[in-house]
């Protein structure tokens, strides 16, 4: 394979491929490439993952600015471990520790709190 390219006064860049003698290929796009514009598309869900580290539970103030979320309902889907431990896990020989607890927030007003250690994900 032979591979040539040359950059053009900083506006983009053109290759030739060759592979042999029979396949010849040119490649040529723009550099910086050009911003489209796009018309806004309807947003039917949103869906926000939090991830807290800290060992003491948290409230997240959540900037949704453009959606119409305030005073709604939301899923929340929650995964911790009940006694706080950063370490812990499920052992397949005792009952299940750690699972995913669904809950419903009744009226999102712009924070949520959050447990020790959780991964918790909000749909609206």
């Amino acid at each position: 394979m032979i591979l040539h390219g040359e950059m053009h006064d900083k506006t983009g860049y053109s290759f030739n491929v060759a592979f042999g003698s029979k396949i010849r290929k040119s490649f040529d796009f723009e550099w910086p490439p050009k911003l489209i514009k796009t018309k806004p598309v309807a947003v039917k869900d949103l869906a926000v993952g939090i991830v807290n580290t800290s060992d003491k539970e948290e409230t997240v103030k959540l900037d949704v600015s453009g959606f119409e979320v305030a005073g709604k309902p939301a899923q929340c889907f929650v995964i911790a471990d009940p006694q706080n431990d950063p370490q812990g896990f499920n052992d397949p020989d005792k009952p299940q520790r750690i699972a995913i607890v669904e809950t419903e927030l009744e009226s999102f007003e712009g924070s949520v709190v959050v447990k020790p250690y959780s991964v918790t994900l909000l749909r609206f």
